[in-house]
């Protein structure tokens, strides 16, 4: 590894921390701190993003647009106002973490990261800003994103990349919502595991395994639906390792980080069950699930119209015409050896598995709401937004499957 790779991982595992050390010292010391870690974050973001320039002009260039569009219009999308929006303006007038919790909040247990991570970045002002704060979703995204881009081996993948990536997407990266960035980190980790199943060289692995538990720990303090995720590849992970019998120690080490990672987001779920004073929209029950299997045909009706309401979805619809394409070329151009052995590659199967047991764990709980809800009410609001891991996963399958000869 030369001089260069290891400043830049450097450079990223420093932000990282520095992000996550910003959030504990929140709950530690309250905003004492705050002004602070945003001179360091907004530091290490520009350096960092500076950095990127020397590696990827694409992303370099496409990233400072989305910059500057974030930065001309205000949070918009009713989670990112009334939940995360709304929780960072709470903690930016609040005194302590304490305060936090005793006082009112719409959807508390939500973990705060990002919320922390606003307030921070808006202690550069005496006021509430309706638009800086919005942009830490785009200062979370820089490292994932840039890092996907890197996957993408050539100029004209790249640019086909960033067309499909701002058509199936749109405004949700930009209007302060996070579906899309727990779908960038997502990607992000599957695409470090996957290099440490590739790499044997320590010097290599040491800066990936870093990187991997400071991205997977924010990632889980992002939002409830990353847990799910984070779950998924676990068993993915364990899949891959049981059936290709691969036993290394180097893959011990990758599980305990992994499952390392995951002990701010259980601390964080000790806090909650120890302050009750919190308001959630769950309605997840389980009687409710069971109760739809009584009738077989109206759990039929109720799967139907859950899979239709989902197929419908124009970013769904944009995705599988996408990879209908990619698969007929992929299929009539190259021979049949080469096809098995990039499905078989570990990053796909990784995404393939994980994308497979998300949908299932999607469907279950729009099952378990049907009863108590009206169920297209609430595919209405949110399946746009919960179908979005599952796009970004199909979406880079099909940049694997169409970059092929780079493989």
């Amino acid at each position: 590894m030369n001089v260069n790779n290891k400043f830049f991982f450097f450079i990223k595992i420093f932000f990282n921390l520095l992000i996550i050390t910003n959030y504990f010292f929140y709950i530690i010391f309250g905003k004492t701190f705050f002004l602070f870690f945003a001179t360091l974050i907004t530091l290490f973001f520009v350096l960092t993003l500076f950095y990127t320039f020397k590696i990827n002009k694409i992303f370099f260039y496409f990233f400072c647009l989305l910059l500057i569009i974030s930065l001309g219009s205000a949070v918009q999308s009713w989670d990112a106002r009334s939940i995360f929006m709304f929780n960072a303006k709470r903690i930016f007038f609040e005194i302590s973490f304490k305060e936090y919790l005793q006082s009112y909040g719409f959807n508390t247990h939500y973990p705060i990261l990002y919320p922390i991570l606003a307030a921070t970045l808006n202690s550069f002002f005496t006021y509430w800003s309706e638009i800086i704060p919005k942009v830490s979703v785009l200062f979370l995204s820089l490292i994932p994103l840039n890092n996907i881009y890197s996957e993408i081996k050539t100029k004209n993948m790249q640019l086909l990349f960033t067309f499909v990536f701002v058509l199936l997407f749109e405004y949700q990266i930009l209007n302060g919502d996070i579906d899309v960035l727990i779908s960038i980190y997502f990607i992000h980790i599957v695409i470090l595991i996957s290099r440490i199943l590739q790499n044997y060289a320590l010097n290599i692995n040491v800066y990936l395994f870093l990187e991997l538990l400071t991205s997977t720990t924010i990632f889980l303090l992002t939002k409830p639906q990353s847990l799910i995720l984070y779950i998924a590849l676990l068993i993915s992970l364990l899949i891959i390792l049981f059936v290709k019998k691969i036993k290394q120690k180097k893959n011990l080490f990758l599980l305990s980080v992994i499952l390392l990672s995951a002990l701010p987001i259980y601390h964080w779920k000790l806090i909650n069950i120890n302050n009750l004073n919190y308001f959630t929209t769950s309605d997840f029950d389980f009687s409710s699930f069971r109760n739809n299997f009584s009738s077989l045909n109206y759990f039929l009706k109720k799967i139907i119209f859950i899979f239709d309401k989902i197929f419908v979805q124009k970013s769904f619809m944009i995705i599988s015409i996408f990879l209908t394409f990619i698969l007929v070329k992929v299929y009539y151009s190259n021979t049949t050896n080469k096809i098995v052995r990039l499905a078989k590659n570990n990053l796909v199967l990784l995404l393939f598995f994980s994308a497979i047991q998300y949908f299932l764990a999607l469907i279950i709980l729009y099952i378990s709401l049907s009863s108590n809800l009206d169920l297209a009410t609430i595919l209405e609001f949110t399946v746009t937004r919960y179908i979005v891991p599952i796009n970004m996963i199909l979406m880079l399958i099909g940049f694997k499957f169409l970059n092929i000869k780079n493989q």
